[in-house]
């Protein structure tokens, strides 16, 4: 707040309680000290108390493990500080590791991982980022513990070229579905918004080992929120079908059904719990209001344990039924076990059941 030279105020300067006084350019300026509002946000709280658990951990180690973690320390690429490389102790690394593993609801190292771990970086076909969705395609995962790590933030202004270090976590580990990554839901609830047309936004991209806790590389992208992919293409939604939401299961535990787009293979990820009247399980899902899948396919489930397992053939339909949209599978030959397991590739054959 600024005054104008008075009698009261012309020699005065110094600070009175929150008040603060001050001669500049010949004139009296006063100004209200700004305070601290100590709001503390659920997340923040959370990212504290993360920390804190983590830091008074790592006293508890033995002097085994944490020259472990010094040797671990002293490998890792952590970020230049005013352009030189800084020092970093065990507890930095301690804390790095474990930091990741439980974002990811993973459960803590005591034991630093093998520094030549090498994680490759992200390698994928295709990304959308616009209003209705955010979705990578053809995620290769090197190995089955690895996780995808994703961070994204709007620019500032149109002007911002560089706000990668400003990226916010959308997901500390996600497992790819079939080589996608829909980060649709997770953006809209870490960022309290779509993303807006023509809107810049900076993501990251890595994979972390959830055996270790290690990170690769990230992988930059600067993009624009726009219909089209990065690479022009138009999404094409995934003929899939899920018992999420399903209506009435009668001996499905779970089921992921997809017919790969563009082709007649049919991928079934389907877990019995027991066979109904004549062979036939069945799963009732509500109609839905565009044009949706029918037609049938065959595929191969399993039953028993390791070293004793037997084989079950069954055919898919999905078809509507009674005003619903019905998974039936129809059990073919093998063994009479009520509980199997599906997890098969076979040939989709459509068909509008007429």
């Amino acid at each position: 707040m600024k005054a104008l030279p008075s009698i009261a105020f012309s020699a005065f300067s110094g600070t009175a309680g929150d008040v603060t006084a001050k001669v500049s350019k010949g004139r009296q300026v006063l100004s209200v000290r700004t305070t601290q509002p100590h709001v503390c946000t659920p997340p923040q709280a959370a990212a504290r108390n993360r920390l804190a658990d983590i830091s008074r951990a790592y006293p508890r180690l033995t002097q085994e493990q944490m020259r472990a973690w010094e040797e671990l320390a002293a490998h890792l690429d952590f970020p230049a500080v005013l352009g030189q490389k800084a020092g970093y102790s065990g507890i930095n690394a301690f804390v790095c590791v474990n930091s990741s593993l439980r974002m990811a609801g993973l459960p803590l190292r005591s034991d630093a991982p093998d520094w030549r771990e090498h994680i490759p970086t992200v390698l994928f076909s295709d990304m959308w980022l616009s209003p209705d969705r955010v979705v990578i395609t053809g995620l290769q995962p090197p190995r089955e513990t690895m996780l995808l790590v994703f961070r994204m933030s709007p620019a500032q202004s149109p002007g911002t070229v560089s706000a990668w270090e400003r990226t916010v976590v959308i997901t500390p580990g996600m497992r790819p579905d079939w080589g996608d990554a829909d980060l649709t839901a997770s953006c809209a609830s870490v960022l309290g918004v779509t993303p807006r047309p023509g809107q810049r936004y900076f993501c990251t991209l890595c994979w972390m080992d959830a055996a270790t806790g290690l990170t690769g590389r990230d992988i930059r992208l600067s993009l624009l929120c726009r219909t089209e992919s990065i690479a022009g293409n138009t999404y094409v939604p995934r003929n899939r079908v899920t018992s999420e939401g399903a209506l009435s299961m009668a001996g499905v535990a779970r089921a992921d059904i997809e017919v790969t787009p563009g082709s007649s293979v049919l991928n079934a990820d389907i877990t019995l719990t027991e066979s109904t009247r004549d062979g036939i399980v069945m799963l009732s899902l509500p109609l839905p209001q565009d044009d949706f899948l029918t037609g049938y396919g065959y595929v191969v489930g399993r039953t028993g344990a390791a070293g004793g397992y037997r084989t079950q053939t069954y055919s898919v339909s999905l078809r509507e039924y009674l005003g619903e949209y019905a998974v039936m599978l129809f059990h073919l030959g093998g063994c009479d076990d009520l509980d199997a397991d599906i997890l098969s590739t076979g040939i989709f054959f459509k068909s509008d059941y007429d």
